[in-house]
């Protein structure tokens, strides 16, 4: 994977250095590491590394270190939740950085794992698969009763098909011609322009 800021990636790396599950990926066009399929910490593009704290007293410990601040997505944009940029001195106090990372793999490695999504492509196959499926079915179900049919004979009970339904007619309540011809035949047109 190939890193807009690898000094950072590498320092993330040597925080996380010998924590199971741990994986590198982009995401957001970022480099990023997941524990066990959970983002905990990530490279932001202007340079900074962000930590995932979902539990709030750590969330606000790191916060009030001078130089952390919330991550947001753009300027003025709302924080994105659990998620801290740390201070950019961390980026020269290796230690200190590796404790923090430890602490969100921690949060990441509790939670449940993420299972992966299909591929899009492999969905919509498997999707137009089972339909093709169940027509077949539906095809093969119906075979006995037009077989039956062509031959005059009624169709065998297990297959017959379901009662019809009423016409829209029949659903309907008789009404008589006095009663139609009470009715509007046609809605008052609306004004516009407010008037």
């Amino acid at each position: 994977m190939r890193s807009l800021f690898p000094h950072l990636l590498e320092l993330l790396e040597e925080g996380s250095q010998g924590l199971p599950g741990v994986a590198p990926r982009r995401m957001f066009g970022c480099d990023a590491l997941f524990a066990y399929g959970n983002i905990y910490a990530l490279i932001w593009q202007d340079g900074r590394i962000g930590l995932r704290l979902p539990e709030p007293t750590v969330y606000a410990e790191l916060l009030a270190l001078e130089g952390a601040e919330p991550w947001r997505v753009m300027d003025g944009a709302k924080p994105m939740s659990h998620w801290v940029l740390v201070p950019e001195s961390f980026h020269d106090e290796p230690e200190q950085l590796g404790k923090w990372v430890r602490r969100a793999y921690d949060f990441a490695a509790k939670a449940p794992p993420k299972k992966p999504k299909p591929a899009k492509k492999a969905a919509a196959l498997a999707k137009g698969a089972g339909k093709a499926a169940a027509s077949s079915a539906r095809a093969a179900k119906a075979a006995p009763a037009a077989a039956a049919r062509a031959k005059g004979k009624a169709a065998p009970k297990s297959v017959a098909a379901p009662p019809a339904k009423p016409s829209r007619a029949a659903r309907k309540p008789a009404t008589s011609s006095a009663e139609k011809a009470k009715r509007p035949t046609k809605r008052p047109a609306r004004r516009r322009g407010g008037r």
